[in-house]
């Protein structure tokens, strides 16, 4: 079953929120609510790498996720949920782990220093796919490419990195990179094909909740584009996405009630 992962930024400029999250308690409110929406897993991010994006040193990234990381990962861990946090910075990443998470959500792609961290630990990694970071728009790969052979490439060659610095393929979960380089045909040709990457044997990860490549289907601003995120969540679920990082929980986990009923909408 697709796990819905929900999204918690504590940053001043996330692309799909209205509102800054960087106060604690709100971040620590909006991880109570998607909790019981259904949540199964929380991404917490405290690092913009939305197009113009503004870097943060890990000093920074920590100052914004400690007043509220122990809070949630406390609540999540007593409702049987998981945390993860989304960092490409190795001395977060190791601060993390530290304090009881369960996954970094690495959008860095495992490098070096990174994987140094993680072979010390037992948490779970995802990879991202980017070509940059933050995004720099207009960066993308040649429209040409074949999206899915080039990704099965890059992710063959980052689990063997990996596994030579001591990352037991087993504990890797990939992520494509929507938004990362990819144009908006690259990024529905991941979804109507996300099946080809079981080739590599390991779970798979989209994020895809309100981003541009969705504006090719409705007028809406990012915030109020969670109609049009609803119908390619449908898509991936029946996929079988292992997991989707959302926005709207509540909306996600209902759409996967019912399409896990049979004779449901179809």
């Amino acid at each position: 079953m697709t796990k819905i992962v929900g999204i918690i930024n504590v940053t001043p400029d996330s692309f799909a929120n209205a509102v800054s999250r960087l106060a604690p308690e709100a971040a620590i409110a909006e991880a109570a609510a998607q909790i019981e929406a259904g949540a199964d897993m929380l991404d917490i991010g405290a690092e913009s790498t939305r197009p113009g994006g503004a870097p943060v040193t890990p000093a920074e990234e920590w100052d914004r996720l400690a007043p509220c990381l122990p809070e949630i990962i406390r609540m999540a861990h007593a409702a049987g949920r998981e945390v993860s946090v989304d960092t490409r910075n190795a001395a977060t990443a190791e601060r993390a782990v530290a304090a009881g998470v369960d996954v970094i959500n690495d959008v860095g792609g495992g490098a070096a220093d990174m994987a140094a961290v993680m072979a010390a630990n037992e948490a779970r990694l995802v990879i991202m796919h980017a070509l940059s970071l933050p995004v720099v728009r207009g960066e993308t790969l040649p429209p040409e490419t074949d999206i899915i052979a080039y990704l099965t490439s890059w992710f063959g060659a980052r689990l063997d990195g990996l596994a030579a610095a001591g990352i037991h393929p087993a504990r890797v979960i990939l992520d494509p990179g929507i938004g990362f380089g990819t144009t908006p045909r690259h990024a529905f040709e991941i979804v109507s094909r996300l099946a080809e990457l079981r080739v590599l044997g390991r779970p798979l990860y989209v994020g895809h909740s309100r981003k541009s490549f969705l504006a090719g289907a409705s007028d809406a601003p990012a915030p109020e584009r969670d109609d049009v995120t609803l119908a390619v969540s449908g898509v991936l679920i029946a996929a079988g996405a292992d997991f989707i990082r959302v926005h709207n929980v509540a909306r996600h986990v209902a759409l996967r009630a019912r399409l896990a009923v049979p004779g449901g909408p179809g």
